[in-house]
């Protein structure tokens, strides 16, 4: 099953996907309830000890799946970069043994399904493009939707100068390079931020879960202890003061040792 949403014609009845968007499934769905209810089950029961506090949290459920939506088209989005890259290399080929511009997107259909399984984004668009060129479709217009759905910038970009590069002849061979050297310096940028990041993003998810072990620990060991917290006002409001704190000094946290190139 396919996970998009917003699909649109492409003018001859066929509906194409929108990568910008994601349509869960029913194994997300389930991950998202699961996840979330253990979650505002725990929160409820280390900062509330309430059954109220967490049926109050439930709506939340709402925002986690809007963060593991961005989360998911992230990713795919990411994805789809790579293999994209990588039919731009085949398709080079293509352009270096004398092939036309079609007919090299033509052969990279064929070459990018024997690497990857046919439901991958990059095969579904390729053979699309195969066929659509087969009835006479422009390239540059099959491109440019490609790019418009894709949500990438550097899609985008490279079916721009492509278009631009066909009807006035350019070299196409030459821009399908420097596009890949481009991406490609990009990964490997990324790459080097990911491994120069990975132990902070460690230690971030370890300080994350330190209070919510010391409040753990605190409520088996000492229970009286936090009994005022949890049955007074103030306690509440007190506790709820720091829920905040931890919620936003998580969040921070994250945006930190999140870096995109």
């Amino acid at each position: 099953m396919t996970n998009y949403e917003g699909s649109r014609g492409s003018g001859k009845g066929e509906p194409v996907p929108d990568y910008r968007v994601y349509r869960m499934t029913a194994g997300d769905w389930i991950r998202c309830l699961l996840t979330y209810t253990l979650f505002d089950g725990m929160i409820s029961l280390l900062f509330y000890r309430s059954w109220i506090a967490f049926a109050a949290g439930l709506p939340g459920i709402w925002l986690y799946r809007r963060m593991y939506l961005r989360e998911k088209i992230r990713l795919r989005g990411k994805r789809l970069e790579e293999t994209f890259m990588t039919a731009l290399q085949s398709v080079s080929s293509s352009l270096t043994a004398g092939y036309s511009a079609e007919n090299a997107f033509a052969e990279a259909c064929k070459e990018l399904e024997k690497l990857y399984y046919a439901e991958e984004p990059v095969c579904r668009e390729l053979h699309r493009i195969k066929r659509m060129l087969s009835v006479n479709e422009n390239l540059e217009a099959l491109l440019a939707d490609w790019a418009a759905r894709s949500g990438s910038a550097d899609i985008r970009n490279f079916a721009a100068v492509f278009s631009a590069a066909k009807r006035t002849g350019g070299d196409l061979n030459a821009i399908i390079r420097n596009t890949i050297s481009i991406m490609t310096q990009k990964r490997e940028a990324q790459q080097e931020i990911e491994v120069s990041l990975a132990s902070r993003k460690m230690e971030q998810k370890v300080m994350s879960g330190i209070p919510l072990f010391i409040l753990a620990y605190v409520g088996l060991t000492s229970p009286e202890f936090l009994e005022g917290m949890y049955y007074t006002p103030v306690g509440i409001l007190v506790m709820t003061a720091a829920l905040l704190l931890y919620g936003g000094a998580f969040l921070l946290g994250r945006y930190f040792v999140r870096i995109e190139v």
